[in-house]
């Protein structure tokens, strides 16, 4: 039976974090050296166009995917069908091999997992103190998407959980807070910094939906299922609730612009479309699940 570590007590909002410099250096506690290797030749899905069944779901170190050409972006669905990117995500885990962690490796990376957080926050509250944004939303997203990846790195399918699933939860609670801060750009052709923002945001919520819906729904491991407990699921129901409503309120910006410009261009038709399909996937398998 694995214990699961203390998490270390957080520094005071006075006290300096100072984090490893340059990229986390696994060391001994490499999960599995051959992992890199396998996620960089796995092959990846043709975009989705409006009307097909197909589509795209990154699984890039940061989880954020940009587009590359206003043409893919016009023309393209920004996320995938939330049941084919959840067999995506449970066929990948399901056969990869991790060794299992030592206690010591697993406090570790609890350690450096609230350092993380820890630092996004004091970036996001810097940047409401100052009258210059010096965090933006795609800064915020690229942090936390890197963190949601790490701790889904660390669910081993067989080996229990120790904590993955808290972290998860927790995120999902700051991004009311965090995400909802910042006024979204009216897409606009002529700006694809614009389009880019808007897919890495689906994609970002997408790859939370996914890896918490797995997790909702568990695994067996050491002849035990592991999955989120009646009390998280309870917690996880109104944070939910808010963020996607939250979310919806903070997307009619957005379609209220193309609506204006939608009798002289038939590009706002498009986005009025790819936004309608990608709100009603907005934390879909989440939702059925709760």
């Amino acid at each position: 039976m694995i214990l699961s570590p203390d998490t270390p007590a957080h520094p005071q909002p006075n006290e300096e974090v100072i984090l490893p410099a340059g990229e986390f250096a696994a060391g001994d506690m490499d999960l599995n050296p051959e992992l890199d290797d396998d996620t960089e030749n796995e092959s990846q899905p043709q975009s989705q166009e409006i009307g097909t069944s197909s589509g795209v779901l990154d699984s890039t170190s940061n989880g954020i995917r940009e587009i590359s050409s206003r043409k893919d972006a016009m023309f393209t669905l920004w996320t995938q069908p939330f049941d084919e990117a959840l067999e995506q995500l449970r066929l990948l885990k399901m056969t990869q091999h991790q060794d299992q962690l030592s206690l010591s490796q697993q406090s570790k990376l609890v350690t450096f997992i609230d350092d993380r957080l820890l630092q996004a926050q004091r970036d996001f509250i810097k940047n409401q103190a100052l009258s210059e944004e010096t965090y933006s939303l795609k800064q915020l997203l690229a942090d936390i998407a890197a963190v949601v990846d790490l701790v889904w790195r660390l669910v081993d399918v067989n080996a229990p959980l120790f904590g993955q699933e808290e972290y998860l939860i927790r995120i999902m609670g700051d991004l009311e807070d965090w995400v909802l801060y910042y006024d979204l750009p009216v897409l606009d052709a002529d700006r694809p910094e614009t389009i880019e923002l808007h897919a890495a945001l689906f994609r970002f919520f997408q790859a939370i939906d996914t890896r918490v819906s797995f997790l909702i729904d568990g695994y067996t491991a050491e002849l035990k299922t592991y999955k989120l407990s009646g009390t998280e699921l309870v917690r996880l129901m109104p944070i939910v609730s808010r963020v996607r409503s939250e979310m919806v309120n903070l997307l009619e910006k957005s379609c209220v612009g193309l609506l204006q410009k939608s009798v002289f261009e038939n590009s706002s038709n498009t986005y009025m479309n790819i936004l309608e399909i990608e709100v009603g996937r907005l934390l879909e398998g989440v939702i059925e699940r709760l």
